[in-house]
């Protein structure tokens, strides 16, 4: 009996089959997989997806929240003030200046990466999305605590917010958007890069299974 488990399985023209020829007999069998083996890989895979899928979601909220950060820390900036200020103030408001395009634009590239199998208006409205529900997160539930008192006849819920910081919010929202969205380019000259770094991975892993198998034989 001679062992088939390391002889190449070469497709069958017709029925594209994995087709095992034996060296001894040349017999000629179809290569099946078994059943535990199977499952067990498949498996490995769901979990495997199943974390790369919270990964993602979980980054994706943080960088909403990233964008609420932003915001709100714009919010704070008062650019008539740089020159009343004394000169350690005006070196805070400068890194200001300077740190909310840098965060925006690192945020626009890492939405790309995390969703690089998908065009690039996906990642963009995903960051938009999840941003504008940060940077309004507020109104958003005090619109549903209204509806809610509405429904049940019970008094309005009392809300600080204005039309006028609704709307800046959306400006600042929009601004820090663009920033976002000039991440995308550097993430595209990265995207090359990641994808062979996994393709360099997969070589490696192929290869050092092959060296496993060959000082079993």
């Amino acid at each position: 009996m001679t062992e088939l488990a390391r002889v190449r399985a070469a497709p069958d023209p017709h029925y594209g089959l994995a087709v095992v020829v034996c060296p001894s007999c040349e017999h000629a069998c179809v290569r099946t997989r078994h059943p535990d083996i199977q499952f067990w890989r498949n498996f490995r895979r769901l979990l495997q997806s199943l974390r790369s899928l919270v990964i993602t979601v979980l980054l994706s909220i943080g960088l909403g929240a990233l964008m609420l950060g932003l915001v709100m820390w714009a919010r704070e900036f008062d650019p008539g003030a740089m020159g009343s200020i004394d000169p350690a103030e005006r070196f805070g408001a400068w890194a200001t200046l300077v740190l909310i395009p840098l965060l925006a634009c690192g945020s626009g590239c890492v939405i790309r990466l995390l969703y690089a199998h998908r065009r690039a208006m996906v990642p963009c409205a995903i960051l938009l999305v999840i941003g504008a529900y940060f940077t309004w997160i507020d109104y958003l539930f005090f619109g549903l605590a209204v509806l809610m008192a509405e429904i049940g006849g019970h008094r309005w819920p009392s809300f600080s917010g204005t039309l006028d910081d609704f709307v800046h919010r959306g400006m600042l929202l929009a601004v820090v958007m663009i920033f976002a969205f000039i991440g995308l380019l550097p993430a595209r000259m990265l995207m090359p890069r990641v994808s062979r770094s996994g393709a360099r991975r997969f070589r490696r892993l192929r290869r050092k299974r092959r060296k496993g198998t060959a000082r079993s034989d």
